[in-house]
């Protein structure tokens, strides 16, 4: 059986498979996890900001995202100590916590560090090397960070290494200066938009660990699921049957004529 080049199928039957195969890579689901960001930041100038405006408003966009979200305060842990497992009340997820440098439980003021809620906080001590993986995925992480980059040599930044459901990793950092005031504060938060690629753990630490920058991080929030998913429109597999139907009506006729 004779095949008819792709370049003499037709103009109507390449502009039909043109329009099907768009049709078709506007449904599929993205191939790569898409990470959305949260970030603000407020100045402390040597105490601690009473209205922390720009960072409350990044850690509201972030919740708003998720149909439901569990807050870790470290309230409930020793002082001096480092959780081994950390909760998020209102979830059913925990998170098994592991500590790479220096890092304890602070009840109190360091440097300009402090908790955003409650008493107590993760002090960093000027290093950071935390991982805490969840016992199911989750589809966001936030915190916020107290007093990070307020001066020194070079900006200190927060990098935090999601890994993703399938073994991936991807890395996102924040953008800080040196400009930061004394007890600072900010709310960073991530965001996996594609629902097939959740967050299995996150591993927190500091570009600058060598500088002594003391900084303390709280209210690690995670959220579950996202408020809305990207499902195709049930008119898209119509559009895009419709599509293909044209596409084989045209190339038969096609065909026929080819055949005269």
């Amino acid at each position: 059986m004779s095949q008819i080049p792709f370049q003499n199928i037709g103009r109507g039957v390449t502009t039909g498979l043109m329009i099907a195969v768009a049709l078709l890579g506007m449904i599929q689901p993205a191939s790569a996890a898409s990470i959305q960001t949260f970030f603000g930041i407020d100045q402390g100038n040597g105490t601690v900001p009473t209205t922390p405006v720009n960072a409350l408003t990044a850690r509201n966009s972030f919740v708003a995202e998720f149909t439901s979200t569990g807050i870790e305060n470290f309230d409930s842990f020793a002082v001096g100590s480092f959780p081994s497992l950390v909760s998020f009340p209102s979830t059913s997820i925990t998170a098994n916590a592991t500590n790479g440098a220096s890092n304890f439980i602070a009840n109190g003021p360091d440097n300009g560090a402090f908790a955003t809620s409650g008493t107590q906080f993760l002090d960093t001590g000027g290093s950071v090397n935390a991982t805490f993986t969840f016992s199911a995925p989750v589809a966001g992480v936030g915190l916020y960070v107290s007093d990070m980059s307020d001066g020194g040599s070079a900006p200190d930044q927060l990098q935090l290494l999601l890994t993703l459901e399938g073994g991936g990793t991807t890395t996102v950092t924040t953008s800080l200066t040196t400009a930061n005031s004394n007890a600072n504060v900010f709310f960073f938060g991530v965001a996996s938009t594609d629902p097939s690629q959740r967050i299995t753990a996150i591993q927190i630490t500091n570009s600058f660990p060598t500088e002594g920058d003391v900084f303390g991080m709280d209210d690690l929030t995670i959220g579950t699921s996202l408020t809305g998913t990207a499902a195709p429109e049930p008119g898209s597999f119509m559009l895009l049957g419709t599509s293909f139907a044209g596409l084989l009506a045209l190339f038969a006729q096609q065909r026929r004529h080819s055949k005269q």
